[in-house]
C-alpha cells in the first residue's frame, strides 16, 4: 500500500501492469487553500500544536506497523537517508 500525501507538481503513470496487482494507491487531499493557509497560521502563532514524528526511511515497515497499532499520534514523516 502506497500513500500519497501532499501534492507534487507530478504525474503517476497508472496501466494495466503499473502498479504492482493487489497493489493499492491512495492520495487523501484535505481543504481548500485558504483553509489550509489558516491552519498553517493557527500553527505559527501555537494556538494548534502539529503532531509530527520524524523516521528514517531504512524503518518505514516497522513505522507502518506503529502506524496500524495506533501507536503513532499525528503524522508519521518518512525521510530517506542521507
Amino acid at each position: 500500500h502506497l500513500t500519497i500525501v501532499g501534492l507534487g507538481d507530478a504525474a503517476l503513470p497508472v496501466s494495466f501492469h503499473s502498479p504492482a496487482q493487489e497493489c493499492s494507491v491512495a492520495s487523501p487531499f484535505w481543504g481548500s487553500i485558504p483553509e489550509l493557509i489558516e491552519v498553517i497560521s493557527l500553527e505559527q502563532t501555537g494556538k494548534i500544536t502539529m503532531l509530527v514524528e520524524h523516521f528514517a526511511l531504512d524503518d518505514a515497515a516497522h513505522v507502518y506497523e506503529l502506524l496500524h497499532e495506533g501507536k503513532i499520534k499525528g503524522r508519521a514523516v518518512i525521510t530517506p537517508s542521507d
